[in-house]
């Protein structure tokens, strides 16, 4: 089912952030909600998501999984994946300067000749970067995730965020622990196709790492030739978050 929604160019609301992040759901984003009375964990549909997150504008502490599960934030009941992100924190300064830290987050991402995030997400403890793509099966889960593991060794991001259950703060709503309101930067409106993007951060795109196979095999060769960061079934539970109680004790900013 399609939402018929207009894409504002500015990031101020959480049904903003959603309108962006959300623009092909299928099924359940996770939210978390720490701050408030009640249940803390809330999955939500097609039906409802945009909704419940236009009430939480202004709230303090909404936290969502950018990446669609099965009724809960598991591994193994994951449906898709809708972004590439990175959690820069502020390592402790009282006083962050966030503009600074997202120009030497975008100075290195120029030096690596790597694609654009789409936007920053100002959270009041540190930054986020978001690169959207158009929305593809839980199946290229170990493509994501080794994508995410360049990005964030390059932007000496939060290893935590390279997970693809992570939940990550809702623009509009309050950071509690500095009383500001989580604001966002479009930097690029366009969304990327997957495979591109894979192509362009991984240090062996995948046309010449079939191309490099084919020849290995046409010689005889038997030595292996995989992409730097490829991850197995072991490194990819390793990132798991089983519970909400694991993720209650995360640093979130």
């Amino acid at each position: 089912m399609g939402k018929a929604v207009q894409l504002r160019l500015d990031l101020r609301t959480s049904a903003d952030h959603y309108d962006w992040l959300a623009a092909s759901q299928q099924r359940d984003m996770i939210a978390w909600t720490p701050s408030a009375e009640g249940r803390k964990w809330h999955a939500l549909d097609l039906e409802r998501a945009r909704d419940q997150l236009s009430r939480w504008t202004g709230e303090p502490d909404i936290y969502l999984t950018p990446n669609e599960f099965n009724h809960w934030r598991l591994i193994k009941l994951g449906h898709g994946l809708n972004a590439l992100y990175v959690d820069i924190d502020a390592h402790g300064e009282a006083e962050p300067d966030l503009m600074r830290m997202a120009a030497t987050a975008i100075g290195r991402v120029d030096a690596m000749a790597l694609p654009s995030p789409n936007f920053i997400v100002y959270t009041g403890r540190g930054i986020h970067l978001y690169w959207l793509i158009h929305r593809v099966p839980f199946a290229a889960l170990p493509r994501w995730q080794a994508c995410q593991r360049v990005l964030v060794k390059a932007l000496q991001g939060d290893k935590m965020s390279a997970d693809a259950t992570r939940v990550l703060r809702v623009i509009g709503t309050i950071n509690s622990k500095t009383k500001s309101v989580v604001k966002a930067e479009m930097l690029n409106p366009q969304r990327y196709d997957f495979d591109w993007l894979c192509d362009q951060i991984l240090p062996v795109e995948r046309a010449k790492l079939r191309d490099l196979r084919a020849e290995r095999a046409r010689r005889g060769g038997e030595e292996r030739i995989d992409p730097a960061p490829a991850c197995d079934e072991a490194q990819i539970g390793a990132g798991r978050q089983h519970d909400g109680e694991e993720a209650d004790n995360q640093h979130q900013e």
